[in-house]
């Protein structure tokens, strides 16, 4: 039974993918996406029983100037996480230098970005900005040449020196992004 379920699941992604659109060549483009983050704090909050993981969401907005670069606006909700019994919310907007790497006339595309961005986090009732560096790759692939679906990780990172010491936290997301593109 299981030989039978990935051997249609093989042949329906085959038969799919055989029609797919060639990937967008320019013109704006808007999207969102949903997945499960991860704070990385660097130690910072030693052995403290701290829940690490939660849902994101995402939207964003660009414009792609050729084939193989784009500017891209986002905004990601990456969540609540525990500290104890306090919780962490962590939200950022972020502008990305996007590049692209297309797969001949296949609808696939390889993409990496690296921007910086503004990371809200409030922590008992404390909210704090933090300047930072985003980075990300995904695949992408053009179902229409209106209509992308597509899996990325996107990862903020900063210098924290609030407790005293200096940590380097992370916080990222790996999601499932659809995409609207205008040409």
């Amino acid at each position: 039974m299981f030989n039978n379920l990935v051997l249609l699941s093989v042949l329906s992604i085959a038969a799919v993918a055989a029609n797919a659109a060639e990937s967008q060549q320019r013109g704006a483009y808007i999207g969102a996406g949903f997945g499960s983050s991860l704070f990385d704090d660097d130690g910072a909050f030693f052995s403290f029983d701290f829940d690490d993981s939660d849902r994101s969401f995402q939207g964003h907005a660009g414009y792609r100037f050729f084939r193989y670069f784009a500017v891209e606006g986002r905004y990601t909700d990456y969540g609540t996480f525990s500290l104890q019994s306090a919780d962490l919310d962590a939200t950022a907007v972020s502008v990305h230098a996007v590049g692209i790497i297309p797969f001949g006339n296949s609808g696939w595309e390889l993409f990496g970005q690296f921007g910086v961005g503004s990371l809200k986090v409030d922590f008992l009732g404390t909210d704090e900005t933090e300047t930072t560096f985003a980075g990300g790759i995904g695949v992408r692939w053009f179902a229409t040449r209106a209509l992308s679906i597509g899996v990325q990780t996107d990862v903020h990172v900063w210098e924290d020196e609030s407790l005293g010491t200096s940590y380097i936290p992370g916080i990222g997301a790996t999601q499932f992004a659809v995409q609207l593109n205008f040409q």
